[in-house]
């Protein structure tokens, strides 16, 4: 794979040494959208961060494809609370399959989504796990 490639395939994104703008960008919101609602600790993207930056990226959509029941049903198969980077990378991937999309679309879409609106402050939780208020 080329190294122009490379940068196409989100899901490949902080294997190597040397992050890309890509990879870097994902980490951040990752990060952020990991503190909204109760996570199952730090880094850990809860069910409520995840459907937050789904919308966030306008993906979150009945009519384009993808409901919110999808995002829960999905969520829940994975028997967990709360998921890592790789592990929401593997999730984004199966969600992406189950509704005939692009995973690597779906990736971008995410990282170039921006951080969580300022208006679901009130969403976010300090690293003490107690919440913010706005």
């Amino acid at each position: 794979m080329s190294s122009a490639n490379k940068k196409d395939v989100p899901r490949d994104i902080g294997e190597n040494s040397e992050l890309t703008a890509d990879a870097k960008k994902f980490d951040r919101l990752f990060t952020l959208y990991s503190k909204i609602g109760c996570g199952a600790g730090e880094n850990t993207m809860s069910l409520q961060g995840a459907k937050l930056w789904l919308e966030q990226a306008k993906l979150l959509d009945e009519n384009k494809g993808i409901a919110e029941t999808d995002v829960e049903k999905t969520f829940s198969a994975t028997d967990v609370t709360g998921m890592n980077k790789e592990e929401f990378k593997a999730w984004i991937e199966d969600l992406a399959k189950q509704k005939d999309k692009d995973p690597k679309d779906l990736m971008n879409k995410l990282i170039n989504s921006g951080p969580p609106a300022a208006g679901n402050r009130s969403d976010l939780i300090s690293t003490t796990r107690k919440r913010i208020k706005p």
